[in-house]
């Protein structure tokens, strides 16, 4: 059969409307019909290019016409245009959405019989039809008209497909050649920019048959693979070299990242840093590859990032994740993104397209003109599982090809290197960045999603007590392997009590020998403590205050930071004893003053001095669910105590417990609990302990269902300041992680809630806080947090509150009391995250990483307890960033807000 012309049938009137918003089967259909009738025996027949029309736009005969009808068109197709084309013996073809089986039914309506052709050059054919649809697309969404050299197009069209029934493959794919060059000449007449093309493969060590077909891809592709997945592949020796090829061959970059993908805001900021630099020794060791582009897969892009990631010598980052949770993007897609500390790096800051939707390649133009349009450098990036792709990608890596009109695909390295620096920056807030870490430990059903976070904090907490006191005695001149032997594992009491007494040895060296107390403090800030001890030990400092009674001995005992103190036994007699500090349902010292409330058995009031009012009130309770819609209160249980009792009561020392029910809306019992409130003289933190016995169930709906600790505050405009990443960050968001603390900002006195490990808070309306103590899959039951008054340093406190007690009380110490430190920082706001010994060949000295924690630029002094020959600030890789000020024992430097800063001292 002659054929005239052969269409696709659509519901629209004009390519400004052409159908591109459908997904899933309908998308593929379209481009399945519209693709199809660019076979080269189809084009040969009608000796004209395919094209599209609707389907009430059919005047005059139908004859020699052939006609496919997708099923988005079927509704238009009515039974008068079925009628014309069985009267005029037009072909329609519908109900088929499978290229391939729409080629079988055009051979068997034309009646003619199929010619073998090679099958390269039939897709070929395939992804000209495909780019000339987009390029066409892209002319309208440019707002342009067609440009295109139609006569010489068909030409060369017909000629390609007539070349390749006859075999003439060179001829073959001149023609295309042309076809392409044309389209692209089109593209260019209206926006002569490069468009760049990212082809993204999400990979994993448990399908690594997945990567090496993505390492077979004839295009340049980035590969987002994390250094644990890579060693995990190191045995398959066939697969590691290929990619090492692809990689020195410069076919594809490996976006780098850390050995482990830890939760971001779970975790303290070590082990991030731990983790990136254990990935960056990956790479280097199996790939000799050394990763300059920054990617992560599960969630955990944060503001401290970009400032770590520069000092490990990154230059750039993919800003997005591809697990469940929220990012912020930018409306570059391509820009500089800025850390909380000032440093920075390009980046992409658009979510990549998804690469396994038919959507994506339908509506690729539309895509490609909004980058055109709002973006300097043109840009997507196409994201998928490796070896898990749309089939209509095929048609894109075919177009490139032959013609850059759509875009070219690029490695991320060369990506960064050729495209220009637009000059935008974008910074985020901790509140832009949604975690989904709750939700998904609960409906993957891990056991104790909160608890286990408690114990992380813990032990980094009292691990680094550990190595700081190694590190201690390496300074005084013990052995190195007391401090190379340490793990973080090291976190016991046995552990540091040995510790401790070989710093005794060290410190008091040759002094008479009394029985007393040996304090000395792992942290790098100063320390009060209350401790119960043999003897008394008298008021003299560092003894800040001290109570006998009954045989027993309290002391409150002061330790300088990274410092000692040695108070031997006082046969004197007790001073003149002060008030105690608890009365009937009230516990105060000189800084605040709390009230236990009866009928709950919560924090009724806590306040300090200065404050006319309440400043904080806490309860437990179990939140029951969703509230039945957005207007009503959601529904919680109802608190009654059985029983307020005061257990400690002395001028050092005052404790409450509570006992009390959950009770539901009809008065049934949901669970138990005992609330210990605990204060301190010269404390400005209340301890509370909870212990709980709740027999109701939880749903998956973590953030819905869970037994919290609920505070609420007086003032509504009253900001929050989340203890997150080791730093004190402002939040608006109503749900946030914040192991450390959460600071509820007035203006005025701060309050704070020490979060003791605890992660995940949720603000109700505009003054209340949840603070989860247990959701499903929790097995603890047994939780510890504080409430701080005018703390000024949070951060300080909040990890004061997670350490162990460094006090040994029943020692051999000197006959006076003697108190010091080794090492001391000036600056409030700035916290030592680790101190560790140098040791290179005619060099001793040390080097200390720290933080500023509130977001303030501040110079800060750095003092040894000998004198220091040169000092230099450093990035993470001991590239020196510039020297320091020293002056005998001291050093000087400026750190930036939110910075982290590594110091190097010689001596």
């Amino acid at each position: 059969m002659n054929l005239d012309k052969a269409l696709l049938l659509v519901p629209t009137h004009c390519y400004d409307e052409f159908p591109v918003h459908h997904d899933g089967d309908e998308a593929d259909e379209l481009l399945a019909c519209w693709t199809s009738l660019w076979h080269p025996q189809i084009v040969r027949i009608s000796g004209h290019p395919p094209s599209w029309e609707k389907v009430d736009e059919q005047h005059g005969g139908l004859e020699k016409l052939l006609f496919v009808l997708p099923s988005i068109s079927k509704d238009d197709a009515t039974s008068s245009f079925r009628k014309r084309v069985e009267t005029d013996e037009a072909i329609l073809v519908e109900g088929l959405s499978d290229r391939d089986a729409l080629v079988s039914r055009y051979y068997e309506r034309l009646n003619i019989e199929p010619i073998e052709l090679n099958d390269d050059i039939v897709r070929d054919f395939y992804a000209l039809g495909y780019c000339f649809l987009q390029t066409e697309l892209l002319t309208r969404n440019m707002r342009y008209s067609s440009n295109l050299n139609e006569g010489g197009f068909h030409t060369n069209l017909v000629a390609a497909a007539e070349a390749a029934i006859e075999g003439d493959h060179e001829s073959v794919h001149t023609g295309l050649q042309s076809c392409f060059d044309m389209l692209t000449q089109e593209r260019e007449h209206y926006y002569a920019v490069e468009v760049y093309l990212w082809d993204v493969a999400i990979c994993s060590a448990k399908r690594p048959g997945d990567l090496a077909d993505q390492l077979k891809a004839t295009h340049k592709t980035n590969l987002l693979l994390p250094a644990g997945d890579i060693e995990q592949l190191a045995n398959n020796d066939s697969l590691m070299e290929t990619l090492r090829n692809a990689l020195q061959n410069g076919e594809t970059t490996v976006l780098g990242g850390e050995a482990e993908e830890l939760a971001t805001s779970l975790v303290p900021s070590e082990a991030i840093l731990e983790q990136i630099a254990n990935g960056l020794q990956i790479f280097e060791q199996h790939l000799n590859y050394r990763p300059r582009v920054f990617g992560r897969r599960r969630f955990g892009l944060s503001p401290t990032l970009p400032g770590i990631l520069e000092r490990f010598g990154y230059t750039a980052a993919l800003h997005a994740t591809f697990d469940d949770g929220r990012f912020p993007e930018a409306t570059q897609t391509k820009s500089r993104w800025d850390g909380c500390d000032g440093c920075g790096l390009a980046a992409i800051m658009r979510a990549p397209l998804d690469a396994t939707q038919s959507k994506t390649f339908l509506n690729l133009a539309g895509s490609i003109s909004e980058s055109m349009d709002m973006d300097h450098v043109a840009t997507r990036c196409l994201a998928h599982p490796a070896g898990h792709v749309s089939p209509w990608f095929d048609e894109v890596r075919r177009v490139s090809k032959y013609t850059n009109g759509l875009g070219r695909f690029v490695t991320a390295d060369e990506y960064f290197e050729e495209s220009y620096d637009p000059g935008t920056h974008d910074l985020y807030k901790v509140s832009n960045y949604r975690a989904p870490y709750l939700v998904q430990s609960v409906s993957a059903h891990e056991t104790d999603p909160i608890s286990s976070v408690v114990q992380t904090w813990q032990r980094y907490v009292r691990s680094q007590q550990v190595r700081n006191l190694a590190f201690l005695s390496t300074m005084l001149g013990a052995k190195d392997d007391a401090y190379d032997g340490l793990d973080a594992k090291s976190c016991d009491a046995e552990t540091l009590t040995t510790l401790q007494k070989q710093l005794i040895s060290k410190l008091t060296r040759d002094a008479p020998d009394a029985d007393g107390v040996f304090s000395v403090n792992a942290l790098s800030f100063p320390v009060r403590r209350a401790v119960t001890t043999p003897h008394f030990l008298g008021r003299e400092k560092p003894v800040y205050a001290t109570h006998s009674s009954d045989g027993q001995h309290v002391a409150v005992i002061d330790t300088s930071s990274l410092g000692f103190a040695s108070i031997p036994a006082s046969a004197a007699k007790a001073a003149k004893s002060e008030p105690d500090m608890s009365e009937e349902h009230k516990i105060r010292n000189e800084f605040l003053e709390c009230e236990v409330d009866a009928k709950t058995g919560g924090i009724r009031n806590i306040r300090s001095y200065q404050a006319r009012s309440n400043q904080l009130s806490q309860q437990l309770a179990i939140r029951l669910g969703r509230p039945p819609n957005p207007q009503t209160p959601a529904p919680y249980s109802k608190v009654v105590a059985d029983r307020v009792t005061t257990t400690a009561s002395s001028p050092v020392a005052g404790e409450i417990v509570s006992e009390g029910r959950f009770l539901d809306e009809q008065d049934e019992t949901l669970g138990t609990f005992q609330q210990t409130a605990h204060l301190d003289r010269g404390s400005r933190v209340l301890r509370i302990r909870v212990a709980l016995d709740v027999h109701t169930s939880f749903t998956d709906d973590a953030w819905n269902s869970y037994v919290c600790s609920r505070f609420a505050w007086p003032n509504e405009a009253a900001d929050l300041i989340a203890g997150v990443m080791d730093r004190s960050m402002p939040t608006t968001a109503r749900r946030f992680e914040a192991p450390l603390f959460v600071d509820i900002d007035d203006a005025s006195v701060r309050t704070t809630v020490i979060s003791g490990g605890l992660p995940y808070h949720r603000r109700v309306e505009s003054r209340k806080l949840d603070s989860l103590l247990m959701v499903n899959g929790e097995t603890s039951r047994e939780f510890e947090f504080g409430i701080g008054i005018g703390l000024a340093n949070p951060a300080r406190d909040a990890l004061e509150f997670l350490s162990l007690p460094t006090i040994l009380t029943d020692v051999q110490v000197p006959l006076k009391p003697q108190s010091g430190w080794l090492f001391h920082i000036d600056a409030r706001n700035v916290v030592a995250s680790s101190w560790e010994p140098i040791r290179r060949e005619g060099e001793q000295g040390f080097r200390v990483k720290m933080f500023e924690t509130n977001g303030r630029p501040t110079k800060v002094t750095l003092q040894a307890f000998r004198g220091i020959q040169s000092a230099r600030k450093v990035d993470f890789e001991d590239a020196t960033i510039n020297t320091c000020t020293v002056n005998g024992d001291t050093v000087s430097f400026r750190i930036d807000g939110y910075e982290w800063a590594v110091i190097e001292c010689l001596f």
